[in-house]
């Protein structure tokens, strides 16, 4: 298959092996989520079989599920460094998306109390001075938030042009 174009979407191409199959980024996105959580449930299904009452017929096979957990984990290892190369143009803004969605929780979570408040437990009733007052946070907070959506829509667009061939298999 020749790289460069996905549906019409131009994109990069990443083969990992000749029997691969062409995703965009964002496909691959979700089904390492998909992967992830079919490793997670292979081995609870595992655990909660490996031992039972001396005569119950155990729900699972704890061995075949084990190696369907590993045989999920090694797929899910071929996608992830798969993504990771095909992330690499973005990879700083991938990390400035986290910063900034950290700086908006932190905002959110910043103390702008101003005037006198009300004592606690009966003690002496305190008066705050803010440096940061609750109107410039929320323009603080909107301006952070517009950041992380101008970010996100460019890792979204990168995502969904971005092809990459996997074999899962």
């Amino acid at each position: 298959m020749a790289c460069g174009q996905f549906h019409g979407l131009p994109g990069l191409c990443i083969i990992d092996n000749m029997a691969a199959e062409s995703i965009t980024l964002a496909q691959a996105l979700k089904r390492k989520n998909r992967l992830a959580q079919a490793v997670g449930d292979a081995r609870q299904r595992a655990a909660e079989s490996n031992s039972v009452i001396k005569g119950n017929t155990p729900p699972f096979d704890a061995r075949a599920e084990m190696a369907a957990s590993e045989a999920a984990a090694e797929s899910l290892v071929r996608l992830k460094a798969a993504i990771s190369r095909a992330n690499e143009p973005i990879q700083e803004d991938i990390y400035r998306l986290a910063e900034a969605k950290g700086f908006v929780s932190w905002l959110k979570s910043l103390n702008v109390n101003q005037g006198r408040q009300a004592a606690i437990y009966g003690g002496e009733s305190m008066e705050y001075e803010a440096q940061i007052g609750a109107q410039e946070r929320a323009e603080l907070i909107a301006g952070a938030e517009a950041r992380v959506d101008e970010i996100q829509n460019r890792l979204d667009m990168h995502n969904a042009q971005t092809v990459i061939e996997v074999d899962l298999s």
